[in-house]
């Protein structure tokens, strides 16, 4: 959780933008209101080939922050182009330089080429930094294996599923930045990146620049393009999703590692870049809050996915690796107390799960995966495709993907860019294009095509239409009468909608309103399913209410309620409250709202100390960070003429899942059941009743007992797999029984 803090337009330069750490820092620095100058040229598919591109994640960024970033494909070793970037922009707030080659068995077979990106590069960078933008504050990518194989000195006792130390030995919290950096093997690229570690320290501790190091143990995210060679978990995980065979390389598996979420590392630069110690030395990695061996990950992988892997084991160790190694982050935590982690182990191996990147082939930000499955439940299934439009945040659509390729004999994915869409809808075309070209790859396989929008499901009636047999199913997760601006685009919606409708299979619809409009289209009853939106996990929700919630913290979310009129709405509320209870808190997720605006509208109220604004939360630690607070306020604008009274909130639902009692807008379905259910009320959106509810609730801690109480049973049944286990009975797809505890 940060301050408030009041926002201009500031510039950051990113290089290997497009790669996990870098686009990760690219999506943190634009929700901040950056401008971002992105250095990447795809110098990952060179390294570990085509399957390794990062071209997906280029289009992707540049589709859907526009308007703040800007993309430059050239190589950090050119002198000129780098010096021409800083001449251009002139200066910049913050270098973030996370370009590097980075696998040290690729390093053995063309060293000189690893020491002049890994070290010559960094020179580059830094002396343009020196000379042109000295004030930014320069944060550098470094690994753990400056230290070597020094690590595999310890005394480590071989367990079970794991190399560990004994618990009373100095280093069992894991190694600091104290361990030597000599007289070890640190394989060709720990030697390119001691040398890149070393310049960064000496250009801020000689020339006195805020220059940041950070040693990192293995970094992870579900933007990790993995390969064989380099990034660990994603590549497990890719493998067992896909049905390929991965290879152990030495000590049978039970090396342990240390992962730490791309998002946390990023976290990590924007805490230093708040005070910068000029080459301060940090090790970056999972700590003993996110750890785990080969063994550990794969079964833990196999259990999500419902599947065995194929694993090969290989007697030779890697040359250099480490048998054991856990970050010690407690410098970094002394320096920087405000930073926490968000992912624990757990959660990042589900989110690569269910929203990695493993694609087999990708044309602009469209991609394809293929995964690959062998459980009686998928022998019943058969192979599904499941045609989407996505953005980085989670939904239904990772959702559908993780659930239909644990019961699919095979899944086929495709998914494209839904800002690409949303900003041009003439690429729809190319999409529908794009989709039937990859179909006819398996046209005689499918036996089921899930098309979530008009878009995909036109290309399933297309297909049906050349004669192709299979079940179309068309998924609507909203709706608006007025989609598009531009008469003509929403006249073509329309039709696209209808004609859908009426050659789909099945339909299902995320809420009744939306199951209405079908039934006025005379869809039959059989065909016109209602699927709710679910709950990310059965282990998020909660089974009792959480004693240690603060009941005066309120929170709302800008990613549900982005309308900057409703925020002001709310803080007008908050500010009588806080006279007659001073002890209230106002919580702020930032989501889609404006910061400037947002901290002026603070800053004009004057209650900065009783207002937070809190980073982004990851959707996996929504219902955990939920819990903490006392009320969630559900104010959004809901018309007949918008996508959002059509919509099944999956926020709102989060919140009671946490035990939270909600105050949400009528408008909404859930609205209507959390007013029947007892788990909050249902108000129009004026100052008086907002006032009204809130003054209810805070003034009976009864109520608010109830409230909690009646949410915790409402939202007991509602993840997703037991959703979709119902709607595909319901279906007549899957007739095997449902049993649930």
């Amino acid at each position: 959780m940060l301050a408030v803090e009041f926002w201009v337009m500031k510039k950051a330069l990113i290089t290997g933008s497009a790669g996990l750490i870098g686009s990760e820092a690219v999506k943190f620095l634009a929700e901040k209101d950056y401008e971002i100058i992105g250095i990447d040229n795809n110098m990952r598919a060179y390294f570990f080939g085509k399957e390794a591109s990062t071209n997906w994640k280029k289009e992707s960024l540049e589709e859907e922050y526009k308007n703040q970033y800007h993309h430059y494909p050239i190589d950090i070793r050119d002198d000129n182009s780098i010096k021409n970037i800083f001449n251009k922009y002139k200066r910049f707030d913050i270098i973030i330089h996370a370009a590097a080659q980075p696998s040290h068995d690729w390093a053995a077979k063309e060293p000189q080429t690893d020491f002049s990106i890994n070290a010559a590069g960094t020179l580059v960078m830094l002396e343009n930094y020196r000379k042109y933008s000295p004030n930014a504050t320069f944060i550098f990518t470094s690994t753990n294996k400056v230290y070597g194989d020094s690590p595999n000195k310890l005394p480590l006792i071989e367990k079970n599923t794991r190399y560990e130390l004994p618990t009373t030995h100095s280093l069992y919290k894991g190694i600091d930045e104290s361990m030597t950096i000599d007289n070890s093997k640190h394989s060709i690229f720990g030697a390119s990146k001691v040398a890149a570690d070393i310049l960064v320290q000496e250009y801020g501790k000689y020339f006195n620049l805020p220059t940041g190091i950070f040693r990192g143990g293995c970094l992870t995210g579900p933007a990790h393009s993995g390969t064989q060679l380099h990034g660990f978990l994603a590549y497990l995980i890719k493998s067992i999703a896909t049905g390929r065979r991965y290879s152990i390389f030495g000590y049978r598996g039970k090396q342990v590692r240390d992962n730490i979420h791309s998002f946390d590392l990023v976290n990590m630069f924007w805490h230093f870049h708040q005070n910068p110690r000029p080459g301060e030395v940090y090790n970056a990695g999972g700590s003993r809050h996110a750890n785990i061996s080969i063994l550990e990950a794969i079964k833990k992988v196999e259990t999500i996915f419902k599947t065995e892997s194929n694993i090969e084991y290989k007697k030779n160790a890697r040359e250099g690796d480490h048998i054991w190694y856990i970050s010690d982050v407690s410098k970094f935590k002394k320096h920087y107390p405000d930073w926490n982690y968000q992912y624990n182990i757990d959660r990042t191996i589900e989110e690569i799960c269910m929203s990695g990147h493993f694609s087999n082939l990708s044309i602009g930000s469209s991609t394809y995966t293929f995964f690959q499955r062998s459980s009686i439940k998928a022998k019943k299934m058969g192979t599904t495709l499941l045609a989407a439009h996505t953005t980085s945040a989670f939904g239904a659509v990772q959702a559908f993907r993780l659930y239909f390729s644990t019961v699919s004999k095979q899944l086929i994915l495709f998914e494209h860019s839904l800002f690409k869409t949303e900003s041009n809808p003439l690429s729809a075309l190319k999409d529908i294009y794009i989709n039937i070209t990859w179909f006819l790859k398996h046209k005689n396989q499918i036996k089921y095509f899930i098309a979530v929008n008009p878009i995909n499901a036109l290309s399933g009636v297309f297909l049906k239409l050349l004669g192709n047999t299979f079940n179309l199913i068309y998924y609507t997760d909203d709706y608006s009468k007025k989609r598009y601006n531009n008469f003509f685009f929403n006249i073509l919606y329309h039709l696209g909608d209808f004609i859908s409708v009426k050659f789909a299979d099945v339909v299902w619809s995320s809420t009744p309103e939306i199951l209405k409009i079908r039934q006025a289209m005379g869809l039959p009853k059989d065909r016109n399913i209602l699927l709710r939106a679910g709950i990310y996990s059965k282990n998020q929700v909660k089974k009792k209410i959480d004693v240690k919630s603060d009941k005066n913290a309120l929170v709302i979310d800008g990613f549900l309620s982005p309308q900057l009129s409703l925020i002001t709405l709310v803080v007008e509320v908050f500010k009588k409250q806080v006279k007659k209870m001073p002890r209230l808190h106002l919580y702020i997720i930032v989501g889609h709202l404006d910061r400037k605006k947002l901290a002026e509208l603070i800053k004009k109220d004057e209650i900065q100390k009783q207002v937070s604004f809190i980073e982004n939360v990851p959707h996996q630690k929504s219902i955990s960070n939920y819990k903490s607070y006392g009320i969630g306020l559900a104010v959004v604008e809901v018309s007949d003429r918008t996508p959002a009274m059509f919509r099944d909130p999956v926020e709102i639902k989060e919140l009671l899942a946490a035990g939270v009692p909600v105050i949400c807008s009528k408008g909404y379905n859930i609205s209507l059941e959390i007013e029947k259910n007892k788990m909050g009320f249902s108000i129009n959106n004026t100052k008086s009743e907002l006032n009204q509810a809130l003054t209810k609730i805070l003034s009976s801690p009864q109520l608010h007992h109830q409230f909690s109480s009646n949410a915790l049973k409402y939202t007991r049944n509602l993840t997703w797999d037991i959703i979709f286990e119902t709607i595909l009975k319901k279906s007549g797809i899957i007739n095997y029984d449902i049993q649930h505890k």
